[in-house]
C-alpha cells in the first residue's frame, strides 16, 4: 500500500500547501518514488488550479515550454499526479482514487483544507498514515497548532479506534522560521524547555528556515529561476540552508509502511 501523508493545521498561512507540494515534487522528481498529491483544500483548491495554469502556459511555445521539455528530456518518471477530493463528499470518491489512481509502492500527499468545517475531514485523517502539520515560531501558532496535533494524536491511541483506521502518527514541523529574528529563536527555545516534555505528537528533529523562498509560482512567473511547480522540482541551490532536503529524508525515515 502506499503511504499516506497528510499535512493539515488549524492556522491559515503556516505555510501547509506550499510544504506538500515541495515535498511531493521532490519525493517524486528526485526521489524517484511514484507520488500522488491530492488536493482538499476546498474551495480555492490551489495546486489543482496550479497544474491547470502551468498546462497552459506550456501549451505555447515559449521559454516555460522549453523548460519543461527539457526537464522532460531526461527524467522518465512521468509528472507528478495531481488529483482533488472535497472531504465532504463520500468516501468512496477518496478509496477510488487510492486504489485506481495510485501507485501502491509510492507516496500518497494530501494537502487538508485550511478549517476543518466537516466531520468528514475528521474521518479523512484517520485514514492517513501520518498527519504533518506545520507550526510557526509564534504564540498564536502554537497555542492553535499544539492543541490540534494533541488531539489527533490521543485518537491514534484509543483502543475503540485501532484497527479499525491507518493512523500512526501525527507529527509537528517548525516552518517559516528566521534566524535572524531573536523571538524566534526564544519561542522555539521556550517549547522546548516546557511544552516539548509533555507534548503527545512528535516533533521532527529538522527545522525549515526561510521557506518563504518557495513562494512564487511557475505558472505566474515562468522567467525566474526557481518557482513552485507541480511540473518541475525546486532547484537545488534555493533549498541550501532551507533545511527541506533534511526534512525530506527525515520524512522517509519516519513515515514508513
Amino acid at each position: 500500500m502506499a503511504i499516506k501523508i497528510g499535512f493539515s493545521s488549524m492556522k491559515g498561512g503556516v505555510g501547509k500547501s506550499t510544504l506538500s507540494l515541495v515535498t511531493a515534487s521532490i519525493l517524486h522528481y528526485e526521489y524517484g518514488y511514484p507520488v500522488t498529491i491530492i488536493d482538499c483544500d476546498d474551495p480555492q483548491y490551489s495546486i489543482v488550479e496550479m497544474r491547470k495554469r502551468e498546462a497552459s502556459l506550456v501549451s505555447r511555445e515559449g521559454s516555460a515550454q522549453r523548460r519543461v521539455q527539457a526537464f522532460y528530456e531526461s527524467y522518465e518518471g512521468g509528472q507528478l499526479k495531481v488529483r482533488a477530493y472535497t472531504p465532504s463528499s463520500t468516501s468512496s470518491a477518496f478509496e477510488d482514487i487510492l486504489n485506481n489512481e495510485v501507485d501502491q509502492d509510492g507516496y500518497v500527499i494530501v494537502d487538508f483544507p485550511g478549517r476543518w468545517t466537516e466531520g468528514a475531514t475528521a474521518f479523512l485523517a484517520l485514514k492517513m498514515d501520518y498527519i504533518i502539520s506545520p507550526i510557526e515560531p509564534t504564540v498564536h501558532s502554537l497555542q492553535t497548532s499544539v492543541g490540534f496535533a494533541n488531539s489527533l494524536q490521543r485518537l491514534v491511541t484509543m483502543e475503540e479506534l485501532k484497527g479499525r483506521y491507518s493512523l500512526k502518527e501525527v507529527f509537528l514541523v517548525w516552518n517559516k522560521v528566521k534566524k535572524q529574528i531573536p523571538a524566534h529563536m526564544r519561542i522555539m527555545t521556550g517549547f522546548e524547555s516546557t511544552i516539548l516534555p509533555t507534548l503527545k505528537a512528535k516533533l521532527f528533529d529538522n527545522v525549515l528556515y526561510d521557506s518563504v523562498r518557495f513562494g512564487k509560482e511557475f505558472g505566474k512567473s515562468p522567467d525566474e529561476e526557481f518557482l513552485l511547480s507541480t511540473l518541475l522540482p525546486p532547484a537545488k541551490f534555493v533549498r541550501e540552508r532551507t533545511g527541506v532536503d533534511e526534512f525530506i529524508s527525515e520524512l522517509i525515515t519516519k513515515c514508513t509502511k
